[in-house]
């Protein structure tokens, strides 16, 4: 049998985030004074070198920051065009981050990150260089240096982050916003200005014995910002910060002189018997993991003259017929303020719950993967350094008997979330009275199925409701008589996850992002789906949205509801660029796709040689791929709602 080995879906992210560059960064001209004087947001990654552009969790312009590298400027946070808060320093830089004017030297100290623990080296994704997240939690750690052991205000730096968010939020809540709300806020020159007014620069010690607050007060009313209602807004960062999609590759390989197993496990008691996987998991914003893995294992045949490795494991992609491994929806996974291995994912067989796999082991490293080896995570911290054995991801399975007991598996995370700007994204708690909101919304997609070549038959369209609640995660809304589809809009019980109806609801994906075009002429929120579970009968394992590409991105346009008009409907669509051609710039929008990675697998089975596939195989490889119809229906019950 001649076969060619491809890379799975999830290695492509793995390779990615092996991949480095170097260079000088640009250089900018400001004298400082009393105060300090920014005119920038530091260097660009657009223009080459060893850049490091960042973005912060809470979205705020004008906060100041000076880069180690460079002992001469000094800079502020700007927004992009999607309003994201970003910066850029040096690769390896250590970043003071404060608040100042550029008429006084009061100032309100707000710790240092080191870059070289966040991203310690330049991660690329395709031809750009990933951006690295910081949250106000490494400001928090870097005033108090110690990391958060709990969300309690008895953690000093839990308590200090508490003390940042009110700052802001008393920023926040100054321009007509809301408490417990994360929106957009600058500090302009003149409110930074007056901090003349104060009579003591703030330091780690005032945000931990709440001095901060009277010493303030000239300059802003932090008082009026509830504190339990900051503890709330500094858990949403957490969680946010958390949401990702993470993936894990069957291919296992040398490249790049690198020790990478990917998800794979020889057999503790059978020569050349091995066990590789495939995975997909989505994190959401209320800490819930949800996904699937696709399963091979056995002896891989090999041709004359190969030589047994562990590379030709993937053998079994072409020689064994795939299982799929559903994960029951859980929380707890990876310990939001650690990053460690917290409740093992139990991905449950469809033959027995003694073959399960759990993977029971692992930690996220530079907010870029769970590395299986100790190669992979030297490359991850750009460093020799040993790490301890608890870091690395373990997974173990029985498999009738055959044990798989010492796993590796690398986790990519990828796709992070930002907060969701009440300009699109309404809820009851981000308007004012006698405004109308607009989640939880109900809606239903049309769901097509590509047509596989070669095939003699297709796949008929579906039909899936969905609710897309308050908080930005993503739900069924399956009818009463089982059907994928309703036309009532039930509410929910946040802990059975039954509806009021008595039905039983699916989590299924969230809200990665808003976003308003440069033109106007959309307001969309992007959304990911993972659909995991057999009652979704022929959506079982379709990925929406999920791959960090062009091509898969999936966004609702929302602008008829924002400007009051629901019969008008809203519209799935896929990604929205522009191309040079003959004619200038040229609008493109691709179609709002989706694939199913698992039907995928079925599919290269079925058509290598020498393989028998049933008629159950032969109807899961036509579930390969499809697209939404544009037009998503809104069900009569849903109506925008009015803030009393």
């Amino acid at each position: 049998m001649k076969t060619k080995l491809l890379l799975p879906f999830a290695l492509t992210g793995l390779v990615s985030a092996l991949t480095a560059c170097g260079g000088e960064s640009s250089h900018i001209n400001e004298n400082p004074y009393q105060g300090v004087v920014t005119s920038t947001n530091g260097c660009q990654a657009s223009e080459g070198g060893n850049c490091q552009t960042f973005a912060l969790d809470y979205p705020v312009a004008g906060l100041n920051f000076d880069c180690s590298s460079d002992t001469t400027n000094h800079f502020a946070t700007a927004f992009d065009a999607g309003n994201i808060a970003n910066g850029g320093c040096k690769v390896g830089d250590r970043i003071k981050f404060f608040i100042q004017g550029s008429q006084s030297s009061r100032t309100v100290n707000l710790g240092f990150v080191n870059l070289s623990k966040i991203r310690p080296e330049q991660v690329i994704s395709g031809t750009k260089i990933r951006i690295a997240y910081l949250s106000l939690l490494d400001l928090a750690t870097g005033l108090t240096d110690a990391e958060a052991k709990s969300m309690s205000m008895e953690d000093n730096t839990f308590k200090t982050l508490v003390g940042i968010i009110r700052v802001l939020q008393a920023v926040q809540v100054s321009n007509s916003n809301f408490q417990s709300d994360i929106q957009p806020i600058t500090l302009t020159g003149a409110l930074k200005d007056k901090l003349s007014t104060i009579t003591s620069d703030i330091e780690a010690k005032d945000f931990l014995d709440g001095s901060y607050v009277e010493k303030l007060n000239p300059w802003l009313n932090i008082s009026a910002i509830d504190e339990q209602a900051a503890q709330a807004v500094a858990k949403k960062l957490i969680y946010q910060a958390n949401v990702a999609t993470y993936s894990a590759g069957a291919a296992n390989t040398s490249f790049l002189n690198t020790d990478i197993k990917g998800f794979m496990a020889k057999s503790q008691s059978q020569a050349n018997s091995y066990s590789i996987a495939e995975m997909f998991l989505l994190t959401t914003r209320q800490g819930y993991t949800l996904g699937y893995a696709t399963q091979w294992n056995g002896k891989p045949k090999l041709q004359t003259n190969d030589t047994l490795s562990d590379l030709a494991s993937n053998l079994l992609i072409f020689q064994v017929s795939p299982k799929k491994f559903n994960l029951n929806t859980q929380d707890k996974w990876l310990d939001p303020l650690s990053y460690k291995t917290v409740k093992p994912l139990e991905l449950q067989s469809p033959d027995k719950a003694e073959n399960n796999i759990s993977i029971y082991q692992g930690t996220l490293i530079a907010d870029t993967a769970i590395p299986g080896t100790q190669d992979y995570y030297q490359r991850l911290i750009n460093a020799k350094t040993t790490g301890d054995a608890s870091i690395f991801g373990k997974w173990k399975q029985n498999i009738d008997g055959e044990q798989f007991n010492d796993g590796t598996v690398d986790i990519i995370k990828t796709d992070h979330a930002t907060y969701l700007d009440k300009k699109i994204f309404k809820t009851k708690d981000n308007v004012a009275k006698g405004e109308k909101y607009i989640f939880p919304l109900y809606a239903t997609l049309d769901v097509k199925f590509d047509k596989v070549a070669g095939a003699t038959s297709s796949i008929a369209p579906t039909k899936l409701s969905i609710v897309i609640d308050e908080n930005g995660d993503i739900r069924t809304n399956l009818a009463t008589d089982g059907k994928l589809s309703s036309d009532q809009c039930p509410d929910i019980d946040p802990v059975t996850y039954k509806d009021s109806n008595g039905v039983q609801q699916y989590r299924i994906g969230t809200v990665g992002t808003t976003n308003t075009s440069a033109d106007k002429r959309e307001q969309s929120i992007y959304i990911r789906m993972l659909l995991s579970s057999p009652v979704f009968g022929n959506l079982d394992g379709v990925a929406a949205g999920i791959q960090p590409s062009q091509s898969t991105s999936l966004r609702l346009n929302l602008m008829n509801l924002l400007q009051d008009n629901v019969k008008g409907g809203i519209f799935i669509l896929g990604y929205r660029t522009y191309i040079d051609d003959s004619t200038g710039k040229t609008l493109v929008t691709t179609v709002p796709s989706w694939t199913n990675p698992y039907a995928k697998f079925q599919h290269i089975y079925n058509t290598a040689e020498d393989n028998t596939s049933t008629q159950e195989m032969k109807d899961i490889a036509l579930r390969q791929s499809g697209y939404f119809e544009g037009n998503v229906t809104l069900p009569a019950c849903y109506q925008l709602k009015t803030k009393i």
